[in-house]
């Protein structure tokens, strides 16, 4: 059994969710969070993680597509 102390704490006579619900299954299910992704053990739903942050302008540029040719 799961340590519930983790997924709830309780500020000023209030309780509060540490963790992410599931919008499907309603506020009783929690979603596992892995390295890259957030996902229900219920029913499946799975919410990826962003891989980088918005506005940062060092790192490995963004590749363009490569142009499609015709195969004969």
């Amino acid at each position: 059994m799961t340590d519930a102390s983790k997924y709830y704490k309780i500020e000023e006579n209030k309780l509060i969710r540490t963790h992410r619900t599931c919008p499907k299954c309603g506020t009783g299910f929690f979603l596992g969070d892995h390295y890259d992704r957030y996902v229900c053990g219920f029913c499946r739903y799975t919410v990826f993680k962003r891989k980088g942050k918005k506005g940062t302008t060092g790192g490995a540029r963004r590749r363009t597509p490569r142009k499609r040719t015709k195969s004969n």
